[in-house]
């Protein structure tokens, strides 16, 4: 039987393997495998991340020379351009002609420098409506340091510049109201605390006071002491309670004189609905209220006056009725007797005609001869008269 013999082969060498049994080829291809699973993982992320910011943001790229390259779908509806009509066009297609030359001159400076530019720009449509834009723009370098390309990153703005021009022009009216209540009236500004933060002009004028002696001080600087706590807890507990006070208040200047002024006090409330500052607006009513003062004073004179007359027609009426009180008249039938003339009373008694009328009149009596009895006693007595007594009694007749 043949002898079998045993033959050791020799082990196949494999490609790459550096000698008997170096396996660093295998390690080798590892790795590449590695590496390549890393960047494919890298190249998804990157897409990730450009599909989350052409979701939320308009993004556009040119090469070195401006011209559009990618524009993304945002872009596109902001701009109301077609892809199409994009792609190799530069920014000039959406230029509304609102920036000054320089503005662009010093962005294109500093991007084709390698830096990145921010700033807001004003864009037109192509149906003609402008639309802003807050832009980022980032320079891609090659390794000589120069761009290869410009991502521009975007976010729409119209709505936040149209509310910024709303409130610049309300800010306008604003000032242009300011303006004039600071030229028709005194006007203070107090913080929660009543401590003054603002006072125009008319406040200085009219206050004697200059605008560095009032700020940080309260009202009671101007207080006259004319009015009772009670007013000004009043008015302290209505304009803390979010509502507007309304009075007339009396103050002192620096000099010491006196000064009224109308006062309307208008808390502005915060969200909480508490004030954060208060707002008087008021008007000189001095000369009014020294008018009415000075009215209230003839008024009050006249009305003495006035009570001092009445007093006195009431003591001349008095007087008066008194008087006719004392007054005794005669009237109606007398009996009088025809021999001795007395006269008949109320009470069937005969008087002297003289008792009579003295009991009933304030009449006095005084006794004499008329010129008649006079001739009739000369004569009887045997005595001379005068051509004037008998004058005078053919007179009497």
């Amino acid at each position: 039987m043949p002898n079998l013999s045993y033959v050791k082969r020799a082990p196949k060498q494999i490609s790459g393997l550096k000698g008997d049994g170096d396996m660093s080829g295998i390690h080798d291809m590892t790795q590449h495998h590695k590496t390549e699973e890393e960047l494919k993982s890298s190249l998804r992320e990157i897409h990730d991340l450009k599909a989350a910011l052409d979701e939320h943001a308009i993004v556009a790229i040119t090469d070195p020379q401006g011209k559009i390259t990618y524009a993304n779908d945002k872009f596109c509806v902001i701009s109301k351009y077609s892809r199409q009509e994009l792609l190799g066009q530069d920014h000039c297609i959406i230029n509304s002609g609102h920036h000054p030359k320089e503005f662009f001159r010093d962005l294109w400076t500093v991007i084709a420098n390698g830096r990145v530019w921010k700033g807001e720009i004003k864009n037109k449509a192509k149906d003609g409506t402008f639309y802003w834009v807050d832009t980022t723009i980032i320079p891609f370098l090659e390794e000589n340091g120069k761009p290869r390309q410009y991502v521009a990153i975007r976010a729409d703005i119209t709505e936040i510049k149209l509310g910024e021009n709303r409130l610049r022009a309300s800010l306008k009216e604003i000032g242009y109201l300011k303006t004039a209540l600071d030229e028709h009236a005194i006007v203070a500004i107090t913080d929660p605390q009543g401590i003054m933060t603002y006072v125009n002009d008319k406040f200085c004028a009219i206050s004697q006071y200059s605008r560095e002696e009032l700020l940080g001080r309260d009202h009671r600087i101007i207080n006259s002491g004319h009015h009772p706590k009670e007013f000004m807890r009043d008015l302290w507990t209505t304009i803390t309670h979010g509502k507007v006070w309304k009075a007339e208040i009396k103050n002192k200047t620096k000099d010491g004189t006196f000064y009224w002024v109308n006062t309307t006090i208008v808390p502005f409330l915060n969200e909480n609905g508490k004030p954060y500052q208060y707002v008087a607006i008021q008007a000189d009513i001095t000369k009014r209220k020294l008018m009415e003062e000075e009215l209230q004073q003839m008024n009050t004179l006249l009305e003495q006056r006035v009570a001092g007359r009445t007093a006195e027609l009431e003591r001349s009426n008095q007087e008066l009725r008194e008087a006719l009180e004392s007054i005794k008249t005669l009237s109606g039938l007398l009996p009088i007797c025809g021999s001795c003339k007395k006269v008949r009373d109320d009470r069937g008694y005969w008087n002297q005609i003289e008792t009579y009328i003295a009991n009933r009149t304030d009449a006095s009596f005084s006794h004499g001869l008329c010129p008649e009895c006079s001739i009739k006693f000369l004569e009887q007595g045997g005595l001379p008269v005068s051509d004037k007594l008998r004058e005078a009694a053919k007179n009497a007749e």
